[in-house]
This record gives C-alpha cells, structure tokens and sequence, in this order.
C-alpha cells in the first residue's frame, strides 16, 4: 500500500472515529432521557441506568412541574382575572344574546323545558298553577269580604234606579248592611271550600297557553333587544357568578391536577410530547456531538503527524 495512502488514511481516521463516537454517545445520552421506559433485571440484579432518568424521576417531574404552573405560570390571581375579566363578561352576554335572538318560531317554552328532561313542563305547569291558585285563594280570603262588600254595597245599589229608596222603606242602611255582609260571608265561604278547584284549571291553561306560545314571538312582544339580553346575561354573571370566583379559585388546586395529569400518562406519552418541544434541540446536540468528535479527532491527528 502506497505511503501516502497510508498517511490518509492515519489523518482521516482520527477525525471520522471521532465524529462516529461523539454522535453515538450524545445520541445515547438523549435516549438514556426515556429509555428504558422501565427497571430492567438479570435476576434479582437492576442493570444500572435502568429506568431512564425521566421514567425514574416521573413522580418528582410532576410535582416540579405542578410547582411551577401553579405558583409561576396560572396563579389564583390569573384565573380570578380571567373570570372576572371586561372581555370575558362581553363574550358571555354575546353568546347568550345571539342564543336568544336565534330562536325560531317553532320553538316554545315548552319544547325549551323538556329539553332538560321529558315531561318537564308539565310538571313545572301543574305546580305552578297549584300553587298561584292557592295564593289566589289565600289572597281573597285576606280582602274580609263580607266588610268589604258592606262598604261598597251603597254605592252600588245606588246607582241603579230606584232600589236605594224601596230598600230604606224597609230599614235603609241596616238592612243594606245584614245583606251585604250576608252576601260576603257566604261568597267568602264558597271561594274557602270551592276557590281552589275553580281557579287551578284557569290558570293551568293560561300556564300552558304561555308554555305553547313561541319564544321568538315573546321576546318581540316584551320589546326584548339584543343588548338589552346581553346586558341582562352580564349582569347576572356579576351578580351570581362573580361573588363565587374568589371562594372557586381558593379551591381549584392547579398544582395537584397537574402534578395528578403527569403522573397519570404513560412514558411514551411523556416522551411524544417532550420531542414534539425540543426535537429540533436535542437533534441539534447528538449533531453537536458528532462535530466536536470530529474537531477533536482532527487535533488528535494533527498532534500525532507533528509530534
């Protein structure tokens, strides 16, 4: 073999085995990250660097990474401005506008209703008219009918012809007064015993009358807006919504559930979404490897000729 071949092959070798040796072990290094995934064993001996450093730190990972989210990255202090927010008010009240004013006409109240479960609305008609009409009842019995019918009786008769005068010949004001609150005990006794029965059906069928009306028609007829609607919706989340946000805060441990999420992946997750970040980086350091295993072969080379 030529001399000169030889002396090339002398200085290229240095070089080229470097450059082999530094990819190789700095490849290693970044798979020794997550490989492998678990302790492997020659019996009861654990071969050493076995689980990968992340895989045997996971626990410590998810607490470091909790720590940091939780105290550094999304505090109680974000999260109450964030619900607390101009912006996230205005977007509230939008969603719930064009929700309400993008009802068509087929839709009613009661289609609404039992949307949250079938029969709904009837039972929401049938105890509320129940309990308006035993309001109603309980109202009227409050007015003191036969006082009431005793007071206004007078005027009444009054004003019809002659009967005020035929009434005084028989004893005037005190027989007006018996009667009428004859007249007001009774129909006071009848609406006691009989108020209830009579009044429920009415206003069942004006609840179900308002339940099988449509909502867009409704809405039109209160004279409802767009921005009034959207007004209504914010200052509903102001005033139920917002008092609750310091006390839901206070409670949301963002720590614990992220430090609960890293623990709860597989390695291989762990590992896909650590590479989606940093592939390009640590691609960049196994390269690196290669070139100052070449650098280095190269100088090794070079003090070999001269030395």
């Amino acid at each position: 073999m030529p001399e000169w071949l030889l002396l090339t092959i002398k200085i290229a070798s240095g070089p080229i085995v470097g450059a082999i040796i530094g990819f190789f072990t700095n490849w290693l290094a970044v798979k020794m990250l997550f490989r492998p995934y678990k302790a492997k064993y020659i019996g009861k001996f654990r071969l050493p660097f076995t689980p990968g450093i992340i895989p045997k730190r996971k626990e410590a990972l998810g607490r470091a990474l909790g720590k940091a989210v939780g105290t550094k990255l999304i505090t109680p202090e974000d999260l109450k401005r964030l619900f607390t927010g101009e912006e996230i008010k205005a977007k509230i009240g939008a969603i719930i506008a064009d929700s309400v004013c993008g009802i068509n006409d087929e839709v009613t109240a009661r289609t609404l209703v039992n949307g949250f479960g079938e029969g709904n609305a009837e039972k929401i008609a049938d105890k509320a008219s129940g309990f308006i009409s035993e309001k109603m009842v309980k109202a009227v019995k409050k007015l003191d009918l036969p006082a009431l019918i005793s007071e206004h009786a007078g005027d009444a008769l009054s004003s019809v012809g002659g009967i005020a005068s035929v009434i005084g010949m028989f004893g005037g004001n005190k027989l007006m007064t018996k009667l009428s609150e004859s007249v007001g005990e009774k129909l006071e006794k009848y609406i006691d015993e009989n108020g209830y029965e009579l009044l429920c059906p009415i206003v069942r069928g004006e609840i179900d009358g308002l339940l099988d009306s449509s909502l867009s028609k409704a809405i039109d007829t209160v004279g409802l807006t767009r921005e009034k609607i959207s007004a209504f919706a914010v200052s509903v989340y102001e005033k139920y919504v917002l008092d609750k946000v310091t006390e839901f805060v206070a409670s949301f441990d963002i720590a614990g559930i992220v430090q609960q999420k890293v623990e709860e992946m597989s390695m291989k997750e762990i590992e896909d979404l650590f590479m989606a970040v940093m592939k390009k980086e640590l691609r960049a350091i196994v390269n690196l490897g290669g070139l100052l295993g070449l650098l280095v072969g190269a100088i090794n080379s070079v003090i070999n000729i001269f030395l």
